[in-house]
């Protein structure tokens, strides 16, 4: 689903509303393991989010942290969420701690997973670069969301080392 400004996102759950922010090279998909993760399956609304320039959420919808964060508080205006708890995974730390000091009355709480608090000043490997290109085009986009559904062992540990953590998802 989206809403206004194209933001994409998947909701599931019952109970406290949390908000999922996804780190580089992923998006809802990423977002949702992250919550299975972090908090478990049961108990929580958990929202995740595809952040701008990530699956079907355009980069245009908000390139700065402030952009980001306005945009999850938009979200949960939609929504008709009063507040969330926010969790964020490396690249989505700036947003979460961006919407935690802009929406302060709307985040109950601030949970930081090996996340960025500051922009990146180290170079970033090309890999990295190759990547992101290649998520512009659907047919490849396609293709790796097949392959790691196919070994979800492989591409978890990618974003998740600890087995203790990835046994949860």
């Amino acid at each position: 689903m989206s809403v206004g400004g194209g933001l994409e996102y998947f909701r599931s759950g019952e109970g406290p509303a949390v908000l999922l922010l996804h780190g580089a090279m992923g998006g809802y998909d990423q977002s949702v393991r992250l919550g299975l993760a972090a908090i478990g399956e049961t108990g929580f609304d958990g929202i995740a989010v595809s952040r701008p320039g990530y699956l079907g959420t355009p980069l245009s919808a908000g390139r700065k942290p402030e952009e980001q964060a306005d945009l999850c508080a938009r979200l949960l205006d939609t929504l008709g969420i009063e507040q969330a708890a926010v969790v964020a995974v490396s690249g989505g730390g700036q947003c979460a701690l961006t919407f935690a000091l802009r929406h302060a009355e709307r985040c109950r709480a601030v949970v930081m997973i090996s996340a960025c608090s500051a922009p990146l000043t180290a170079k970033i490997p090309l890999r990295f670069h190759v990547l992101s290109f290649l998520a512009h085009f659907p047919a490849i986009i396609v293709r790796m969301q097949k392959k790691a559904a196919t070994d979800f062992e492989k591409a978890a540990q990618r974003s998740i080392p600890d087995p203790v953590l990835r046994g949860r998802c």
